[in-house]
């Protein structure tokens, strides 16, 4: 498995464009952290494989090449019935982004990869966005959301209700 050790990550250049949910990029850079966490070492150890991680927050989009094979249909506390419920839409991109920063994995012509690049992303969306639209919706965080998604979780993780 090709990666960034510390010094190539302390020689990468910064990447510059801003992430965007709706504009396809891959990421000639990898991510600087990988190098500072030394990622290359613990993945002698530890890929992530066998690993469910929930990830409460406004959805995971798995139609993002990095994330397409490792998320789970988890739940949609928000809008159920204006999605297909199981979590994994993210008009947003904040828990896309996070679930990436956790579990991306290779693919070609990118050097973005998750720091536990083979565990499973448990998507349980408790809002849709963080801006005036979305108070305004009442799909803006809202900590009882947020509660019953952690507890939706944890149940799921002792039931195993994480089928593709």
């Amino acid at each position: 498995m090709s990666g960034v050790g510390p010094a190539q990550a302390a020689a990468a250049p910064t990447a510059t464009t801003e992430c965007s949910p709706v504009v396809v990029q891959k990421s000639t850079v990898a991510p600087e952290v990988l190098g500072l966490l030394s990622a290359q070492t613990a993945w002698r150890s530890a890929t992530g494989a066998g690993v469910v991680v929930a990830v409460v927050d406004s959805g995971v989009d798995s139609r993002n090449v990095h994330l397409t094979e490792s998320v789970a249909a988890g739940t949609d506390l928000v809008t159920p019935g204006a999605t297909d419920g199981t979590g994994r839409t993210d008009v947003s991109g904040h828990g896309t982004a996070v679930a990436g920063i956790i579990a991306a994995r290779r693919v070609s012509e990118s050097e973005m990869v998750g720091l536990a690049p083979d565990a499973t992303i448990l998507p349980v969306r408790v809002f849709v966005a963080e801006d005036d639209a979305a108070e305004a919706a009442g799909t803006a965080p809202e900590p009882g959301r947020i509660a019953a998604g952690i507890e939706w979780a944890a149940a799921a993780g002792r039931g195993s209700s994480t089928s593709r």
